[in-house]
């Protein structure tokens, strides 16, 4: 079998994942590229790692022989050719020896937005370096280096967030940017799956290889143009009795969200599939009322039904493919509203930011977890991503807004 050598810079240095995207990897040795430096960009504020070019500077990475099966996975993994395209690079290893492998390279217009890297992504990054003892101090300057300039972006755009206790549910909201009309004047169910994204699991043996699932472009939007796959600003839909000039203002009386009951083992079902196997649909509404005419974005937590809801409707469709159910996990959970936070924020709606071994996205009017686990259910690529084997645990997110204007909602879960 033809094997190919392959530079990895970023998370693909750790061993775990490589393991799970490439089976047939093997690596080589730690090599370095000279006249490069390494960044992270493309998503707002979870920017994923690439290099460009600068004289002096050099990138340590990690040299893997891979299989063509091991490369096409990467390729959907990695977002190619849209997010990142191939190019043949001279690295040299610790003999001095001068060796041409492939590397992906973030392509334009995402490689002019700079953006710091998620935690849990730069944990992988860090795992990686340790595996195989390649100093980290640079990736970590560089990543520290973002963060401040993201952070002083914010204060520019006097973005607002409120943190209140995990008592009071942590309602999180953010102000409309400032001179951004509203986008979202009618919704309609008839959008569901055209605002659905594609899923980031590995595929499995039934399904073929990424050359026959959508690519993350596609992913993004099966009956969209490329250009409408791509998120433009998303600010809380503008009620009509609002003054424009006051958007981005603070808001005159801030919401006292009142907490919702506990999660049900099982809720309303909003869905049934037949046969005696089938998976039933825990209902789990989405607190819309918390957010009715604030022009602010609310996101749910597990204090709420619709949080566990998602849990059950998942694991349901799983019970009914003969998998076990998953747990859910905090940190997965938080992840998953990160990733949310991210597409509110402007951020590209696509899985060029995931930092987590797989998630599924949606957006649009999907009222209740029964909604959009109906849709994914009904999508195969999200259907892959619920019922793959290799799955354990999984966190859920739902940011949510309600203005006159209408309701809308972004969704990911997130797979471990």
């Amino acid at each position: 079998m033809e094997k190919l050598l392959y530079f990895a810079y970023g998370s693909n240095m750790d061993l775990d994942q490589m393991a799970f995207r490439c089976p047939d990897g093997e690596v080589v040795g730690v090599v370095r590229v000279d006249d490069y430096r390494l960044t992270f960009c493309g998503n707002s504020s979870a920017g994923v790692a690439t290099i460009l070019p600068q004289v002096g500077s050099h990138v340590d990475g990690v040299l893997w022989r891979i299989s063509q099966k091991d490369e096409k996975n990467l390729d959907f993994y990695e977002g190619y050719p849209r997010l990142y395209g191939k190019e043949s690079l001279e690295v040299t290893d610790s003999n001095g020896q001068k060796i041409t492998a492939m590397a992906y390279i973030m392509n334009s217009p995402y490689r002019e937005s700079p953006a710091p890297p998620a935690p849990r992504y730069m944990e992988v990054i860090m795992d990686g370096c340790c595996q195989h003892e390649i100093n980290p101090v640079p990736m970590l300057q560089e990543a520290k280096r973002l963060q401040k300039e993201y952070e002083a972006r914010l204060s520019q755009l006097k973005t607002h967030k409120k943190k209140a206790s995990r008592d009071d549910r942590r309602p999180k909201m953010i102000e409309r940017l400032k001179g951004v009309e509203p986008m979202y004047k009618t919704m309609s169910a008839v959008l569901l799956l055209a605002c659905l994204v594609g899923c980031g699991a590995q595929p499995s043996e039934s399904q073929s290889a990424p050359s026959s699932s959508m690519t993350q472009s596609e992913a993004a939007s099966d009956s969209q143009t490329e250009g409408n796959s791509q998120a433009t600003p998303t600010p809380a839909p503008a009620s009509s009795a609002q003054d424009p000039s006051s958007a981005g203002s603070q808001p005159i009386q801030t919401p006292e969200p009142a907490t919702t009951s506990e999660p049900t083992e099982s809720t309303e079902q909003a869905a049934e599939t037949s046969g005696s196997n089938a998976a039933t649909t825990a209902y789990g509404a989405v607190p819309f009322e918390l957010a009715a005419g604030t022009d602010k974005w609310w996101y749910i937590d597990s204090s709420d039904s619709a949080y566990w809801a998602v849990q059950e409707n998942i694991n349901a469709i799983r019970a009914e493919a003969g998998l076990p159910a998953l747990t859910m996990d905090e940190s997965l959970s938080e992840a998953a509203s990160d990733r949310c936070e991210s597409f509110v924020a402007g951020g590209a709606f696509d899985h060029s930011g995931m930092t987590t071994r797989s998630e599924i996205c949606a957006r649009g009017p999907l009222r209740s977890a029964s909604e959009v686990c109906e849709a994914w259910k009904g999508s195969p690529d999200h259907y892959a991503n619920i019922v793959s084997p290799d799955f354990t645990t999984m966190g859920v997110s739902c940011w949510f807004c309600d203005t006159a204007d209408g309701q809308y909602t972004y969704w990911t879960v997130t797979f471990g």
